[in-house]
């Protein structure tokens, strides 16, 4: 198995049965195997071919809790999530409320953009210790 965050790690150990109430749809919806964004085939980089990375969507919500996010008319969404003292910010795209996280990458305080890696992630989230739930 290829090495993943730990937040997709930690979602392995639910029942792959278990069931979950979904806030914005109203509807009850079974869980998935998550395809982590972080995966090592290119080392901790963030991977487009993800589905569902845990890590991911709570940065996504994350953009959202902060009112860092702008929907477009075609229901695409843009969001950004600051990290460090002015570090920089990480920014990301998504379609819908799907589980898919289309791009990512930061943005540094000198206006540069890199590739997001898995511990800028980590340091991102950890700036806001308050998690939502996954």
């Amino acid at each position: 198995m290829t090495e993943r965050c730990k937040r997709c790690k930690a979602f392995d150990q639910r029942p792959q049965s278990e069931t979950y109430f979904h806030e914005k749809t109203k509807f009850i919806v079974e869980r998935h195997t998550p395809e982590c964004a972080f995966r090592d085939e290119i080392g901790p980089y963030f991977l487009p071919d993800n589905h569902g990375c845990a890590t991911m969507l709570q940065l996504r919500r994350r953009a959202e809790d902060l009112s860092l996010h702008k929907w477009t008319d075609s229901q695409q969404c843009y969001g950004m999530v600051p990290f460090g003292e002015g570090e920089g910010a990480i920014c990301m795209s998504w379609y819908k409320d799907r589980l898919h996280t289309e791009t990512a990458c930061v943005l540094w305080e000198d206006g540069t953009f890199g590739p997001l890696e898995l511990e800028v992630a980590e340091r991102a989230l950890a700036d806001n210790p308050e998690e939502v739930g996954t």
